[in-house]
């Protein structure tokens, strides 16, 4: 039995190895760069695993204050059994992104598989996962943005079967992607509403209730939690473009009040 489920799913396990493999081969040397936002998750994984708190005293924190952006902790969560394991290293801060970043070839191939029923289709939307720079990149270094998009296409999985139970696993999923990062706080409740519009989303009344209550959780953190985060990137506040606005205005001899 278990060699005939290989025979059926060769390409997805060879998919599987490769994305591994591309993911993890010297994982804690490259990139060379260290960035100061992996080194922040993985001294606050550290920090939870051998005090409890984060690096600012604060008890078993859902988000961290960290270096003053404000990051969702649940990554820092994901990277204690690395640092358990080997030490605060590149490696162990690491791990979750290479480990989830791994496995959405998987999760992109089973939720495509179930809306279309064409498992070739699947297997190619999961090698187009594995070949893309920009998802290679995302899984080598430690950043919360590729945790977050494997857990919500897993959700979304879920969805795309037809039985209470995967709905209601799901849900957790998806409420674990709150706790993530801060752009699934927008994205969330975005599908949340797509999916009642469309009348795709076909459950019981109390089902319908978690769903909308986490779509509600995703927007009351996004205007308080995610606040502070989203006036740093917003187009309306970019610190960058206000500063070579200025250094313009400097080298045209102009005054800056």
């Amino acid at each position: 039995m278990f060699t005939k489920l290989i025979k059926q799913n060769v390409f997805l396990i060879l998919i599987l190895l490769l994305s591994f493999f591309t993911r993890f081969y010297q994982l804690g040397s490259w990139p060379e760069a260290f960035a100061a936002d992996e080194a922040a998750l993985g001294y606050s994984a550290w920090s939870i695993l051998t005090t409890g708190r984060d690096e600012w005293g604060k008890l078993l924190p859902l988000t961290l204050r960290s270096i003053d952006d404000w990051k969702p902790a649940i990554y820092s969560y994901l990277a204690i059994p690395g640092v358990a394991l080997v030490g605060a290293t590149e490696w162990s801060a690491r791990l979750p992104s290479a480990v989830f970043g791994a496995l959405l070839p998987l999760f992109l191939y089973l939720l495509v598989d179930r809306i279309t029923h064409n498992k070739n289709l699947g297997l190619l939307a999961g090698l187009m996962v594995v070949l893309s720079p920009w998802h290679i990149e995302v899984s080598r270094t430690a950043i919360e943005a590729g945790v977050a998009l494997s857990i919500f296409i897993m959700s979304l999985s879920f969805f795309a079967k037809k039985d209470q139970r995967s709905h209601y696993l799901g849900l957790g999923l998806l409420l674990l992607t709150l706790f993530t990062y801060h752009t699934a706080r927008l994205v969330a409740p975005l599908v949340i509403l797509g999916a009642f519009w469309l009348g795709i989303f076909k459950a019981k009344s109390s089902t319908k209730f978690l769903v909308a209550a986490i779509g509600l959780l995703g927007i009351f953190l996004s205007l308080t939690a995610s606040s502070s985060r989203f006036a740093q990137i917003s187009i309306f506040n970019d610190f960058g473009a206000q500063l070579k606005r200025e250094e313009a205005i400097r080298e045209d001899g102009g005054i800056i009040e």
